[in-house]
């Protein structure tokens, strides 16, 4: 009875904020559509031989996510074990990262015959470590990495040149002095706001204090910080180790305002698993954090304080697509007294739209009922792409399942499946390059 209440509060809701694409008379008015329009462009499916969060990583070029056929991994498929991770940039038709060597930064393309090597560029002042650093695009080819030193006392920066793989600047900052803490987290995350060309920053002293975090607003040009705000909330930034290298952590909507996840601690449970959600903004043009706004105070059924948030996407029209672990609204709590269960690898992850303007969120549904519920608290199956929210799942109980949601015919289909036996953590999309 829990779960068909979900299904028909998802059905009705859904529709009512669904975004009102046919509305418009003005044809010179811009759709607000999130996510990057790419005309040519293929997909990559990532799996682990085995379970989710395995270790051994293939992965595979397909045409199109919508074709309802099962993708087979058998004999099929590029193996990057040992060469490259998971936790990789992805931008254009190329995937950059520090490599498992961890003396470069390196570009390539990844193919069903296998890795390439574009390029490799070793590390010149500053250094840094495999899957520990954060990074942002200030146009096509210009992306700027960020990570903490090694005794996590100042901030490193790199500003490279991605079509020929040169440094173009570098430096650090003392963010521990600036900011009267006494260490910074691993990582971080980054982002750029292309409006007044700045770099925001964000960084706390600790992963699990609980007690706020820090943004840093960074002007991009002479990579300058202009100022430092301090979010005062009890909350932890939904991603501090590894930045966006794998999750979404953050969207910006078309009119730069900045969405940041971040998760407070659940009283009663016995470790820092257990959290509940919200999102925050910082609005365009502004160095600070919007007070007035904290986002997702109830989930789907109205319960408020609920579901840690694990991924966001901007979606359009004021919407944003979340991923959230939540194991009591997934049902797969069977002691309503026993806090601690159900939480961490289980199948308690579901995907909600988020209504930012009337804070209602609602789970996306195909055929009538929910989206199979899925394990995996560190994985992004999810992307917009095309004026399309594309979802995967893996469940319990069926092969792994690619959805795709039309934002403007508001419209669910089901489409590739991923053959058994394979763990599915991870889908992104390349534009073809030859």
């Amino acid at each position: 009875m829990k779960l068909f209440r979900h299904v028909g509060i998802a059905v009705a809701t859904l529709m009512a904020i669904a975004p009102m694409t046919s509305c418009s008379n003005d044809a010179d008015e811009p759709e607000d559509i999130g996510g990057e329009d790419i005309k040519n462009v293929h997909f990559d499916v990532w799996v682990t031989a085995g379970t989710s969060n395995g270790t051994a990583y293939l992965v595979k070029n397909v045409n199109s996510l919508e074709d309802p056929s099962v993708i087979s991994f058998v004999n099929s498929g590029c193996d990057i074990t040992g060469k490259l991770d998971q936790e990789i940039i992805s931008k254009g038709g190329y995937y950059y990262e520090i490599p498992p060597t961890g003396d470069c930064f390196g570009k390539y393309r990844i193919t069903n015959a296998g890795i390439e090597t574009v390029a490799r560029r070793p590390f010149e002042k500053n250094t840094y470590r495999t899957y520990r650093y954060c990074h942002a695009w200030i146009d096509d080819k210009t992306l700027v990495i960020m990570s903490s030193d090694g005794p996590k006392t100042k901030a490193l920066w790199t500003k490279l040149d991605t079509e020929n793989m040169t440094i173009i600047a570098e430096g650090e900052y003392d963010l521990t002095t600036l900011s009267g803490i006494s260490a910074l987290t691993t990582s971080g995350l980054l982002g750029y706001r292309k409006s007044d060309n700045k770099l925001i920053y964000f960084y706390a002293r600790s992963a699990f204090a609980f007690d706020g975090f820090y943004a840093a607003f960074i002007d991009a040009s002479t990579m300058e910080i202009d100022n430092i705000a301090h979010e005062t909330k009890d909350v932890v930034m939904a991603g501090t180790s590894y930045g966006e290298l794998l999750q979404n952590k953050m969207a910006f909507d078309n009119n730069d305002n900045l969405y940041i996840a971040a998760n407070f601690h659940m009283d009663g449970f016995n470790t820092t698993t257990q959290q509940y959600g919200r999102i925050l903004r910082i609005n365009k043009d502004q160095m600070d954090f919007d007070d007035s706004y904290e986002g997702f105070r109830t989930n789907p059924s109205g319960t408020p304080d609920r579901g840690k948030i694990l991924t966001i996407d901007y979606m359009g029209y004021d919407k944003l697509v979340l991923s959230v672990m939540d194991p009591e609204y997934c049902g797969v709590v069977i002691d309503p007294n026993d806090k601690n269960q159900g939480w961490g690898n289980n199948y308690n992850v579901y995907y909600c739209v988020l209504d930012i303007p009337t804070d209602q969120s609602v789970e996306f549904t195909y055929d009538g009922q929910h989206l199979p519920y899925s394990q995996g608290n560190f994985a992004q199956r999810s992307f917009v792409l095309n004026g399309k929210v594309y979802i995967g799942t893996n469940p319990k109980a069926d092969l792994p399942t690619i959805y795709v949601y039309d934002i403007r015919s508001q419209k669910m289909t089901k489409g590739s499946q991923i053959q058994e036996g394979f763990g599915f953590d991870r889908i992104t999309y390349c534009a073809d390059t030859k």
